[in-house]
């Protein structure tokens, strides 16, 4: 046991790390230049917006699944299949 994880006939096991691509899209923004818009959007997340009634795109990078979540809802109701996003 050389501090990895063993199963019950002493082999070392690893627990796989699950990965999301998380994104949330902007569209029609209006803007002078692409910093700018990239600026706007960020303001809309970090300062005047409330980035938990957005709704995000989410990828499990393990299996390809898509997903919409939809932080404004209950858990149980936030998240849904999206097999469009990929």
């Amino acid at each position: 046991m050389d501090g990895g994880k063993h199963n019950s006939d002493n082999t070392e096991t690893s627990i796989p790390i699950k990965t999301f691509t998380v994104s949330v899209t902007f569209t029609d923004m209006i803007a002078d230049n692409p910093l700018a818009a990239a600026k706007m959007a960020c303001d809309w997340l970090l300062i005047n917006g409330d980035a938990s009634n957005m709704i995000y795109d989410v990828i499990d990078e393990t299996n390809s699944n898509a997903y919409t979540v939809d932080l404004s809802e209950d858990d149980e109701d936030a998240v849904l299949s999206n097999d469009q996003v990929r």
